[in-house]
C-alpha cells in the first residue's frame, strides 16, 4: 500500500484499487515511482547482504500451490530470460 501511495496518491493520481478499466483515449491514470537508496546510509552493507540472501531463500523456500513448480521473486523470471 505505501508504495501505491508514494507512486500514485502522492502524485495526485487515484489509488490502484480505485482504478476503472484502462483504455486508450485520454491520461492513462497511471504513474511510477523511481528511488534510489544508499543502503550505506542506513546499516553497513556486509551486513545487509546476507540478511537480503537470507530473505531470498525464505521467498524461494515458500510452499507452492498445486501445479506451481516454484516462487519467484519480482524480476526473477525476466532476468532469468536474460541470462
Amino acid at each position: 500500500m505505501i508504495l501505491d501511495v508514494l507512486g500514485g496518491v502522492m502524485l495526485g493520481e487515484v489509488a490502484t484499487c480505485h482504478k476503472g478499466g484502462r483504455t486508450l483515449e485520454g491520461p492513462s491514470g497511471w504513474s511510477h515511482l523511481f528511488m534510489a537508496i544508499d543502503i550505506a546510509k542506513f546499516r553497513p552493507v556486509e551486513d545487509f547482504k546476507p540478511e537480503i540472501d537470507g530473505m531470498i531463500r525464505t521467498v524461494h523456500a515458500s510452499q507452492t500451490m498445486p501445479g506451481v513448480e516454484r516462487v519467484f521473486l519480482p524480476g526473477e523470471i525476466e532476468w532469468l530470460r536474460k541470462e
